[in-house]
């Protein structure tokens, strides 16, 4: 990708790749109109995304294939996954295992 751009675009949830797509479609339309970055070649497409990896791939293969009809189509186009990084998402996750299990333990007492 010598001097070309990759075009990046961040999300927490996969729900919400295709408006990512969006994103980088509209990027690539408007770009050659803006006079500071006419001159930017792009050479591939990347979407990272955190969230639940099944949703992930889920979704992944919904968008498996792009109509020629989009620009981006005509690029590279990476999805990257990666598990929650965030530790407030982590401390949520903890405490709702921790009532999951708090319940399972609660039903069983009452058997």
């Amino acid at each position: 990708m010598d001097g070309k751009w990759l075009l990046c675009e961040v999300t927490e949830s996969p729900s919400l790749i295709k408006h990512k797509l969006f994103q980088l479609e509209r990027a690539l339309h408007f770009l050659p109109r803006v006079p500071e970055l006419s001159k930017m070649k792009v050479g591939a497409l990347a979407i990272l995304v955190n969230g639940e990896r099944y949703d992930f791939e889920q979704m992944v293969k919904e968008i498996l294939i792009l109509p020629d009809t989009l620009k981006l189509s005509r690029y590279p186009l990476l999805l990257g996954w990666t598990p929650y990084r965030n530790v407030y998402s982590e401390i949520a996750t903890l405490n709702r295992n921790n009532l999951q299990m708090q319940a399972s333990i609660a039903e069983l007492k009452v058997s």
